[in-house]
């Protein structure tokens, strides 16, 4: 197995065809859903794509997992929503959770790989402390599964006419909203391939649609027009700013199988106020790339500020509210299913 070592670093889980995840925090009861499919030119019935995740065992090394450097055999198992040699409050551990899926034909012999992005810690640290990198699993013709390749770029967003298309690592100095980087087999390792012009970042977008849904620190309702954002994602506009992608950028087909959508955060605040205050009145909304420019197609209101984008399954997006009851009770987080029409986003339930 060969390693392409590339910068970034971003903690989050992923998964690999055949399992059945949990969408919301274990803690939270809910009932376990078969995995979304993000697949390119693979046969339904391939082998790869009837993994049991929670019962795999996968070959490779993980070099900075305090699993040595050595490849040994991988056995994962179930803890709570998760896929994990170890625990989650064990150490050593690795594992991966619901967050991405990514499989299809990368090294052009016409069978599948899974891409996993998995997290792990080593000590004592909470779960999770680092990121054990992206991993390319080709199944041998005996049905074993091995690592072929580590890439340390960012987390899959799909496999694309055997390519790894990519969203750039949080750590990523050149990331860019929108932004997607690819990779490509060349027999040995994945490499980076161009293809800026074909996915460029959002530098301007048209808020028009929107911009009366946004609060703004008590300024009166103003529609900006188009914007052109900075390198921070932030867009001066008078007495007030505009700000993109404070915490939420994530790519979903949404129905759309093949021609996902990017979802990311939009807020408005007054020009000078300090950066400590935070967002007030966050919203997510929904972006779609035409031949020409981005554009807004919806926005989905969580009601409330202290929300987070917790998973994605076929056109349903789940939110995680930040809720107390009472004053002697602890904050929960209570998930909130919207479904995606094709138009607009209703809640469920």
């Amino acid at each position: 197995m060969k390693t392409t070592v590339l910068p970034g670093l971003l903690l989050i889980g992923a998964l690999v065809a055949g399992c059945s995840f949990q969408t919301h925090d274990p803690s939270t009861p809910a009932n376990p859903t078969t995995s979304p499919t993000r697949t390119s030119d693979v046969d339904p019935d391939d082998p790869m794509l009837k993994v049991d995740c929670f019962a795999a065992t996968i070959t490779g090394a993980l070099p900075n997992c305090g699993f040595g450097t050595s490849e040994r055999a991988l056995i994962f198992h179930r803890d709570g929503g998760w896929a994990m040699i170890g625990a989650r409050w064990r150490r050593p551990s690795v594992g991966f959770g619901p967050r991405y899926i990514a499989y299809g034909d990368l090294t052009g012999d016409g069978k599948a790989e899974a891409v996993i992005s998995a997290a792990c810690a080593s000590g004592d640290e909470g779960w999770p402390a680092s990121w054990a990198g992206t991993w390319i699993v080709r199944r041998d013709d005996a049905g074993d599964l091995h690592i072929i390749d580590i890439v340390w770029l960012g987390t899959p967003i799909r496999i694309d006419n055997g390519l790894l298309l990519l969203q750039p690592s949080s750590w990523d100095s050149d990331r860019g909203l929108g932004r997607v980087l690819a990779l490509a087999w060349d027999g040995a390792a994945m490499v980076p391939v161009n293809t800026g012009d074909r996915f460029p970042p959002v530098k301007t977008l048209d808020l028009s649609g929107i911009a009366a849904q946004l609060p703004c620190g008590g300024l009166a309702p103003r529609n900006p027009g188009t914007l052109s954002f900075d390198s921070q994602l932030t867009a001066a506009d008078g007495d007030r700013q505009w700000r993109l992608r404070y915490w939420e950028e994530e790519w979903a087909d949404l129905g759309r199988d093949g021609k996902p959508y990017l979802l990311t955060d939009v807020f408005c605040q007054p020009l000078n106020e300090p950066e400590w205050m935070g967002p007030k009145g966050r919203k997510l909304v929904l972006l779609d790339r035409t031949p020409d420019a981005w554009t807004v197609v919806a926005l989905l209101d969580p009601g409330q500020d202290g929300w987070s984008l917790g998973s994605i399954n076929g056109r349903v997006v789940t939110i995680s509210l930040r809720v107390q009851i009472s004053p002697s009770e602890p904050v929960k987080s209570v998930p909130v299913d919207y479904l995606w029409d094709g138009v607009k986003f209703s809640r469920l339930g």
